[in-house]
């Protein structure tokens, strides 16, 4: 067994359980709450959550579909199988590309929040989607070649247990995506950074606090498990003809389920948390008053009227 498959199927175990993980997560966050009421705690979680939803019912299912044929060669490796695998390789990049876009979009609008919080959120809500929709249309242009070369492919290498060991044209298309890929890591990277650092500078209302810090570390754990090592991948094979990603095996696949495990766990528990928290303060409020304390209490215009009336 190659380290290729022995990394690959090592991965391929540990985002099952990953997998799981977020569906429970998720399963429990829409049973416990609507998601109108979701998006009256935060728009953002809201948001994430959905993402989360539409990453695991389309990306789970390709992914469990691609790896047993590509690591375990249970077929031999035929074209149809190929262009199939292939084929699911660019809507696995696609949703990629949709979560970086996501991110970048929700860097921008808590960066605008932070530096202009007497502003109206809507305004700043309408400033990021314009910017992720003019992206996201610019990387479905880039994403159109990796179609059109799916006829002209030449196989893959029996020693090799990633799509990027396809042969052919295939090629062009692939350097394609990845330009796009590396120019859409590197807005995310800067708009993340300057996110990180006016949220340190600026002082952050109490209700925005938790998740600007959940975004931070979003931010931090996707620079660690994918973007750096997506970077140093290309920059080591560009320049040294080195790949430090068949080292790392599937880390792009592997940060996706990660994340999704590790964060839609995370908004769950604080929809929990705001959801005691709102109880607790209603529950105190009624027994405030079924205890008289506010009826009993002197209002303080009855008072005056009393002095001005002696």
């Amino acid at each position: 067994m190659l380290y290729s498959q022995l990394i690959g199927i090592i991965e391929f175990t540990l985002r099952i359980p990953q997998y799981l993980t977020a569906i429970v997560g998720l399963v429990l966050s829409f049973r416990t709450f609507s998601l109108r009421a979701i998006y009256k705690i935060s728009p953002i979680i809201a948001v994430q959550l959905l993402v989360n939803t539409v990453t695991i019912v389309i990306f789970a299912p390709l992914d469990v579909a691609i790896n047993p044929f590509l690591l375990l060669r249970w077929f031999s490796m035929s074209n149809v199988i190929i262009k199939t695998i292939l084929m699911i390789t660019v809507v696995s990049k696609a949703l990629v590309i949709f979560r970086d876009l996501v991110a970048i979009g929700f860097f921008i609008h808590r960066t605008y929040w932070l530096l202009h919080p007497l502003q109206m959120r809507k305004t700043s809500y309408v400033i990021a989607a314009l910017i992720f929709a003019i992206t996201f249309g610019l990387s479905t242009a880039f994403l159109v070649p990796y179609f059109g070369v799916l006829d002209q492919i030449d196989g893959i290498r029996e020693d090799c247990f990633y799509t990027s060991c396809v042969t052919g044209p295939y090629d062009v298309g692939r350097k394609t995506v990845v330009v796009t890929m590396v120019t859409i890591s590197i807005i995310t990277v800067i708009s993340g950074c300057v996110f990180v650092i006016v949220l340190q500078k600026k002082v952050t209302p109490a209700a925005d606090k938790k998740i600007n810090r959940v975004l931070k570390y979003e931010f931090l754990f996707r620079c660690a498990f994918e973007t750096f090592p997506f970077l140093a991948d290309v920059i080591s094979s560009s320049l040294f003809k080195f790949s430090i990603g068949y080292y790392l095996g599937a880390y792009s696949t592997q940060f996706i389920s990660m994340d999704m495990a590790i964060f839609t766990v995370v908004y769950y528990r604080m929809l929990k948390k705001h959801n005691h928290t709102t109880t607790v303060n209603v529950s105190r409020i009624k027994a405030d008053f079924s205890g008289g304390s506010v009826q009993n209490a002197t209002p303080p215009f009855t008072a005056n009227t009393s002095k001005v009336q002696e």
